[in-house]
């Protein structure tokens, strides 16, 4: 899905526009890659909607040694994007790992690509869910059920 399909999608369900608009009006929009805008409009109609999301940033955007001086502190790799405190299941919340496409997790057959990171990733999800977490890959192609099941909000597409 491109960056403009994201942005459309999310014109039309986010209530206040202005953070919206101020975003995408910036001189240094054209530079966010596709991930973390799709990562921007998640975060919004979350909060939008009540929601308290909480941003995992261990791992992006750091200097070699800023990394090396995270890990050195127990973080691991493949940690989700985004906590949120408050789901509609019988879980004790929601951790969700953003991305810009169904293309960038599953091969044509929907078995998880062989990349070292997506599978950091999946165990990560994976050992969340076995300990009473929702834990899943949230891609635009699927927002719309996740949304409505986890957290009672309706997208229109």
């Amino acid at each position: 899905m491109t960056k403009q399909k994201i942005i459309e999608i999310f014109h039309k369900n986010l209530k206040n526009k202005t953070r919206f608009l101020k975003f995408c009006n910036n001189n240094y929009f054209k530079y966010v890659k596709q991930e973390k805008t799709f990562q921007f409009f998640v975060v919004e109609i979350l909060r939008e909607n009540g929601l308290t999301v909480i941003i995992n940033n261990f791992e992006s955007n750091k200097t070699t040694f800023e990394q090396y001086e995270t890990s050195y502190l127990g973080n691991e790799r493949g940690i989700s994007d985004l906590f949120v405190t408050e789901c509609n299941t019988s879980k004790k919340g929601c951790f969700l790992e953003l991305k810009s496409g169904i293309e960038k997790v599953f091969t044509k057959k929907l078995e998880l690509k062989k990349d070292v990171h997506l599978t950091k990733q999946q165990n990560f999800l994976d050992k969340m869910n076995k300990v009473g977490f929702v834990a899943m890959f949230l891609y635009p192609e699927n927002i719309h059920d996740n949304f409505e099941m986890l957290f009672n909000i309706k997208l229109k597409m």
